[in-house]
């Protein structure tokens, strides 16, 4: 654990600097605010210094070398400075060093937490950790974006990508090994996730003028907790009211214990029907530990979300803020595509009523209105020019849903979410119909309800076309609506309760919707002790392995493992290698995966996805079977020429799955480069 301790100090220093050195940006959009935004500048720096480097990547003019990142950041740093952004730098930061410090602290504490938790089972293994750890190493082996796709030699990765390059643009400036960075990635979420929702949840009571720093900090916790460590009421009502109800004799049959992904999987799992959805929240993800885009993209959409509240409280230059606007949503674009289009819709919610509120429901209002959405769109896709020219869509366009969701699971899965915002629904229109003062995080708060909800129903009406069956036909269009509506009622939660505590003057009232309040927070809290321990078992000190994902190679696959350390020694560029291809999900792809070196054909269902059909990913699986099975010569020569494979790996799952392996035929072409007892490398001469 001390060496591990050094590795997260190191990796927590560099974002520490880049936060600083991007701390004059942000203290001015945030000026208002109670922490001035001070966390809020590590993500915005990093945001903006790996898009620089990206962008010179994706048109060749600058390399994707550590060198090139770190001299990107210096000449960053110096504009800054001559621009004289670092003015009263000092004095600014020493007025406001104990809000620093505690949130340096905050961000620290949750980012060793986290690690510790993924140092108790840190494998880079289940799931689709081999594709997001592919795509890592696929961007660290590329010299130029995009990186070339790992599971289909020859071509660029066609995915949304963006997450995982930063992933690896932090990975090279740090210098650690991205076995250990993957695991130190998820944690940076975690942690950005909490500290984040924590200054969110404490400024949207700051900026009403309530500035107690009780009420602040626990309007910023209540959200912090429920949106990082928070599940559905799943947990609460299958893991404790079942079994509660079964010993009272309320239902009948066994209790068995509770599995904590069913939380995720509810709709058309319990009872069994042909409409099986996902719909997962934070901490699943944080447990499961997927480096997905939908993960990537959190710290991404909570500075977003902060920047709408600066918007809509006009607490910053409007038309500066609609292209910063702009560019977080060209970085959710690459990263999570859905939630370029679901925070593209709040951005038009936030604009209407800033435009109406300043020209009223007039003709002008209606026009800049258009003209400041027209603005968003136009600056996030022309940042975004390089991705798309090389993106194919995935999708094939909108369909009606064939089964709607019952009542009771829709309250089981967003019942506590419901409850607080209906609450605060029915507060605000008692309010105005007394004549009372409303503040502008009020109206915030009320459309983010009206997002979150609208979410939640679109997959009950609509869904997106895409290559999973019918069973499956909306899975994919809810997992990533309510997703962000989780996130949503999570953030304002903490505002609704101290909101409403805080405006009521009865004691006996109070003290009541104190108690109701509580409940309603410890509920979904319910649910992280089953998961971390599902999935983790105990977190004591004496089961700590390491942050190495790699290390379970060894025994697993030892020779494997050691053919993978070869080949990062000694291959720095992406030349194609041959593997054994297999179904997504499963083992193979293991050399692709691990060396960011791509193979002609990876985990099938994930091409066919991506390559938006089954015929070109179905044919590339034919001709490696050829390669490894061939005893025509002339058959295994076109194949090695047509995708210009530099090495051919033959070991325990190429052995697995092809029972007439022609290693002599093969060696014809090339000359074993490795060798160990159950794994040969051969280089292709």
């Amino acid at each position: 654990m001390k060496s591990d301790l050094l590795l997260i100090l190191q990796w927590w220093l560099y974002i520490f600097v880049i936060g600083i050195i991007f701390m004059p940006l942000t203290k001015v959009i945030f000026s208002k605010l109670f922490d001035k935004g001070y966390l809020f500048s590590k993500v915005i720096g990093i945001a903006i210094s790996s898009y620089i480097i990206w962008l010179l990547s994706s048109l060749k003019i600058v390399p994707f070398f550590r060198i090139s990142i770190i001299i990107s950041i210096v000449i960053e740093f110096v504009i800054i400075l001559l621009l004289k952004g670092y003015r009263g730098f000092i004095t600014f930061l020493m007025e406001n060093k104990n809000k620093f410090i505690i949130e340096e602290i905050l961000f620290l504490a949750m980012l060793i937490f986290w690690s510790y938790v993924r140092g108790m089972q840190p494998n880079i293994h289940g799931l689709e950790k081999f594709m997001d750890f592919g795509f890592v190493n696929a961007c660290l082996k590329s010299k130029y974006m995009p990186p070339m796709d790992i599971w289909y030699a020859g071509e660029g990765i066609n995915y949304y990508y963006f997450g995982h390059y930063v992933c690896a643009f932090l990975t090279l400036l740090t210098g650690i090994d991205s076995a250990i960075t993957y695991n130190l990635m998820i944690a940076t979420i975690f942690s950005f996730t909490f500290s984040l929702a924590f200054s969110i949840g404490g400024n949207m009571l700051f900026i009403t003028g309530n500035n107690r720093p009780a009420k602040v900090i626990v309007a910023g916790l209540i959200s912090a907790i429920l949106l990082t460590f928070g599940g559905n009421l799943h947990g609460a009502i299958y893991a404790y009211g079942v079994p509660i109800a079964k010993n009272m004799g309320i239902l009948k049959g066994e209790y068995e214990q509770y599995y904590y992904p069913e939380a995720t999987r509810y709709i058309g799992y319990n009872p069994p029907t042909n409409d099986k959805t996902i719909h997962e929240f934070p901490i699943y993800s944080f447990v499961v530990s997927d480096l997905h885009g939908h993960v990537l993209d959190i710290p991404i959409v909570l500075t977003y979300i902060a920047i709408g509240l600066v918007l809509i409280a006009g607490l910053w230059d409007k038309n500066k803020l609609i292209f910063l606007i702009g560019f977080l949503l060209s970085i959710s674009y690459m990263t999570s595509t859905w939630d370029y289009i679901i925070y593209l819709t709040v951005t038009f919610f936030i604009l209407c009523y800033v435009n109406i509120d300043r020209y009223k429901f007039s003709l002008h209002g209606v026009k800049k209105i258009l003209l400041d959405m027209l603005k968003v769109i136009i600056i996030s896709q022309t940042m975004i020019l390089p991705y798309t020219l090389k993106f194919k869509s995935m999708t094939s366009g909108i369909g009606i849903v064939h089964a709607t969701t019952p009542l009771y699971q829709i309250l089981v899965l967003w019942g506590y979410q419901m409850f607080l915002s209906v609450f605060f629904v029915l507060f605000m229109f008692k309010a105005v119909k007394k004549g009372k003062r409303y503040f502008l995080s009020d109206v915030y708060v009320l459309i983010l309800i009206i997002s979150a909800v609208g979410l939640i129903i679109i997959p009950e009406i609509f869904y997106v076309v895409d290559i999973y069956g019918e069973t499956y036909h909306r899975a994919n269009t809810m997992f990533k609506l309510t997703y962000q509506s989780f996130i949503m009622f999570a953030l304002i939660s903490g505002y609704i309760i101290v909101r409403i505590l805080s405006s009521i003057n009865r004691l006996h009232i109070k003290r009541i919707l104190t108690a109701l309040f509580s409940i309603t927070v410890m509920l979904p809290m319910l649910y992280p002790y089953h998961a971390i321990k599902g999935y983790y078992g105990s977190i004591k000190p004496v089961n700590y392995k390491e942050l190495d994902g790699l290390k379970f190679m060894e025994d697993k696959y030892a020779d494997d493992y050691g053919a993978i350390r070869w080949l990062n020694e000694n291959v720095k560029e992406q030349e194609v290698i041959v593997e054994a291809d297999g179904d997504s999900y499963s083992d193979y792809e293991r050399i692709s995966m691990a060396t960011g070196l791509p193979t002609i054909q990876g985990w099938f269902v994930h091409e066919w996805l991506w390559r938006g059909g089954y015929e070109d990913p179905k044919k590339r699986s034919m001709e490696v079977s050829l390669l490894y099975e061939s005893e025509d010569n002339s058959t295994i020569r076109s194949i090695l020429q047509k995708y210009n494979v530099s090495y051919v790996v033959i070991g325990e799952k190429e052995r697995e799955k092809y029972k007439k392996l022609n290693e002599a035929n093969i060696l014809r072409y090339g000359e074993v480069a490795y060798n160990s007892p159950n794994t040969k490398i051969i280089k292709v001469k």
